[in-house]
């Protein structure tokens, strides 16, 4: 499969030891939740480039970020911490750093004290320009929101080519107001994005020369080059003005960045429908918060701009929309678009043409790779959990979340059905999980597509009440474990369960994905997602093992190409777990009652050699060894759509 560099990244470096601090945390959380998007919102529209937090070698992240990406973003947090001789080599590394490769790194230093630049005063960069401003009207502004804003702004402008000493200006703004009560909102906000941010408001009143065909410049700025975004200020006489009509549909036929500033007081006598399908940011007329304004402004233009970077790569053939589809933009007879990823909802795609075939970039990619559309009568099961590598690979527990998310939505648009073993309660990502099913699920579908396997000691963590609640997407199964001599322990039976548990479910399911895993202080007989991938291996299916987030599925892959760390080796274990572990014979006619790590590690390894995922050789290495997640997702759609041929429905015309 063609490797992809993505059209940006962003590394964020601050000190060993840090990334807890207040307000680096706070700072690193943000940047995070607006780049990559937000684990708390699975239907969100993320800007789209990936962040690593990095504290250490520099050298290796920079050279590994530059072979998945074609632009790197550095991004020093610098605290007050940073004047120790630990700071100045860091600074050193990052000058050194930058030297080689002036076109495809650009550093964007965040001063969080007021001598940050002294950092520098010994290397090149001595006379690099701080992100932040503290001479604005957003002064009072949360660091970490100005410092997202700043870095989308200086962002988009790099991949606009409009980055560094080449243009004053980031990019221009077309505001779309009614003269009857718009104009001195507009007016506040166009003075503060050309005031406190790197823009260009185009604002009829004083950019019309006299005697220009009035309408015309209109329609031609709003939906023509110059704009790379119209701000629509939605006040009551908006929808009422034809102009403003024109302006909204030239931009959209343009495929031009829209944000729409809801600052309506008495309401609408009628809404402009094709002005919806678009981000809103609701402000009081009177006293309308102008940061949040153009915070929404910088991260849509990025977002729409990365995007057609990255379409443009890898669905050559289609042609990008910044927005999900709608028909002002699928009435043509042929359509060959794509739109941002998430996909639509089922509820939302079958009310478009049949004839249109817009498509999500991920399932666009699915296509040119010859995926099915759907599977049916498919069942897959799903191991994820927190990885002790994440820091040395850049990453945080946020990616942990994004990765078991994107991971769910891939197997829920491909119509596959979830099993998962194990607590999750019913907050955080279970109730996103479910959030994703219904969006999903397919009228037909009666039963529910996810299944959480509890071992025994766990079924009282979700109440009747619950279960019957959720029946239509949930099946709750309470796994009963093998009875075991009350002498040998609590340790030694919650063991057992663990392993009952796996097994009912490599009964049940057709595959297993592993990705992350701990590798140290497990209650089950051997490390929990080695087990998992024995268990299943044991009973003839096939698993797929993601190196991504590290952790024991990295392990796993590692072992299965010849190395000698045994996954199944518990590295730190808790003492009372030893000591049930040391009541397990090492051999017998019940596997699941077996402890011999030599023996069960050779097994593991010959049968994932000798089974089918429908991946060769070279593609299961790059599943093992990638760090970019939408190649992760390709590669298993990949895998899945070939080994589960039989379970592939026909794509209907």
């Amino acid at each position: 499969m063609k490797v992809i560099r993505s059209p940006l990244e962003l590394l964020l470096i601050c000190l060993p030891g840090t990334q807890q601090d207040d307000p680096m945390s706070g700072i690193i959380a943000a940047v995070l939740r607006g780049f990559e998007g937000d684990p708390d919102a699975p239907f969100g529209r993320p800007a789209g480039p990936r962040v690593r937090v990095i504290d250490s070698e520099v050298m290796k992240h920079v050279q590994n970020a530059l072979k998945r990406s074609t632009r790197v973003a550095l991004v020093p947090l610098i605290g007050p911490n940073w004047v120790a001789a630990q700071a100045n080599t860091l600074a050193e590394e990052l000058a050194q750093v930058m030297q080689p490769h002036p076109a495809e790194l650009r550093m964007f230093p965040v001063g969080l004290h007021g001598t940050w630049n002294l950092v520098f005063q010994n290397t090149t960069l001595q006379n690099a320009q701080g992100l932040l401003r503290h001479d604005t009207q957003f002064a009072a502004v949360p660091v970490r929101s100005r410092v997202v804003a700043d870095l989308m702004q200086e962002c988009t402008a790099w991949l606009l080519g409009r980055a560094g000493a080449q243009l004053s200006v980031a990019f221009e703004v077309f505001l779309s107001h009614a003269k009857r009560d718009g104009v001195a909102l507009t007016t506040q906000i166009r003075d503060a994005i050309e005031r406190d941010a790197r823009l260009r408001g185009f604002f009829d009143a004083r950019d019309i020369v006299a005697g220009q065909d009035y309408a015309q410049v209109l329609t031609q700025q709003a939906g023509g080059a110059q704009a790379h975004a119209l701000l629509v200020v939605q006040t009551d006489a908006h929808s009422t003005r034809p102009w403003c009509h024109r302006e909204v549909v030239a931009a959209k036929a343009q495929n031009v960045v829209m944000l729409v500033v809801d600052a309506l007081e008495e309401g609408e006598a009628r809404s402009f429908p094709y002005q919806g399908n678009v981000r809103t940011v609701r402000v009081d007329p009177a006293k309308p918060d102008l940061f949040r304004i153009i915070a929404a402004l910088m991260h849509e233009c990025l977002r729409a701009r990365y995007f057609e970077l990255d379409a443009k790569q890898r669905v050559p053939t289609r042609a990008p929309v910044n927005r999900p589809p709608e028909l002002l933009g699928v009435r043509q007879k042929v359509v060959n678009l794509v739109y941002p990823d998430p996909a639509l909802g089922n509820s939302e795609r079958d009310l478009l043409p049949g004839a249109s075939s817009a498509m999500s970039l991920q399932q666009a990619i699915l296509e040119d790779l010859q995926v099915p559309e759907r599977f049916t009568n498919l069942t897959i099961a799903l191991s994820a959990s927190d990885s002790p590598d994440l820091s040395s690979r850049g990453l945080t527990a946020s990616h942990t979340e994004l990765a078991w998310m994107e991971l769910n939505r891939l197997l829920f648009s491909l119509g596959i059905n979830i099993a998962y073993g194990g607590d999750h309660r019913l907050s955080g990502l279970t109730e996103q999980l479910i959030d994703l099913a219904d969006a999903h699920r397919r009228d037909e579908q009666r039963y529910a597509p996810i299944t959480n396997y509890l071992a025994l000691h766990m079924g009282a963590t979700v109440t009747a009440e619950r279960r019957i609640d959720l029946m239509h997407l949930i099946k709750v199964i309470d796994v009963e474990s093998p009875a075991a001599d009350p002498n040998l322990g609590a340790s030694f039976q919650q063991a057992l369960n663990f392993t009952a548990m796996r097994r009912r479910m490599a009964r049940d399911s057709q595959a297993r994905i592993l990705i992350g895993g701990k590798r140290a202080g497990v209650s089950g007989r051997y490390v929990g997602l080695a087990e998992e991938a024995l268990i299943h291996l044991q009973e003839g299916k096939p698993i797929y093992l993601i190196g991504y987030l590290g952790g024991c599925a990295h392990a796993l892959a590692d072992w299965m190409a010849g190395g000698n760390d045994n996954p199944l080796l518990d590295l730190q274990p808790k003492p009372e777990v030893a000591q049930a572990r040391a009541r397990f014979p090492a051999d017998g006619t019940d596997p699941d009652q077996i402890y011999n790590q030599t023996q069960h590690g050779e097994q593991l390894r010959s049968l994932y050699q000798q089974s089918n995922n429908g991946l060769d050789a070279a593609e299961r290495e790059q599943l093992a060894k990638s760090e970019d997640l939408s190649e992760v997702l390709q590669l298993l759609a990949l895998g899945i759509s070939r080994r589960f041929v039989d379970c592939a429905v026909s794509k209907v015309s």
